[in-house]
C-alpha cells in the first residue's frame, strides 16, 4: 500500500500599478511607495516582523504599457 499524503493551495496573486506614461515615465519614489505596500500585504500574510529584511524575491517587476506593475503571490491552503 502507498504511504503518502496530499494537500490543496490556492494562490492569490496580488497586483500594485504604478502610472508610467511615455515619455517620462514615473519615479522611483513612486515604485518605492508600491513595493512597500507590497512588503506590507507579503508581511501579512507570512508573518516576519517588521523589522524583518525583505527577501530579494517577495515580488516580481513588470514593466507594462503606459505603468509599472508590482506582483506578489500568496499561497493558501484550501
Amino acid at each position: 500500500m502507498a504511504d503518502y499524503s496530499s494537500f490543496e493551495e490556492i494562490s492569490r496573486r496580488i497586483t500594485y500599478t504604478v502610472p508610467a506614461p511615455q515619455p517620462w515615465g514615473t519615479t522611483f519614489a513612486e515604485v518605492d511607495k508600491a513595493v512597500a505596500a507590497a512588503w506590507v500585504r507579503y508581511r501579512e500574510h507570512h508573518g516576519p516582523p517588521e523589522d524583518a529584511r525583505m527577501p530579494e524575491d517577495f515580488c516580481r517587476v513588470f514593466p507594462w504599457d503606459d505603468e509599472i506593475r508590482i506582483v506578489i503571490t500568496l499561497d493558501e491552503e484550501a
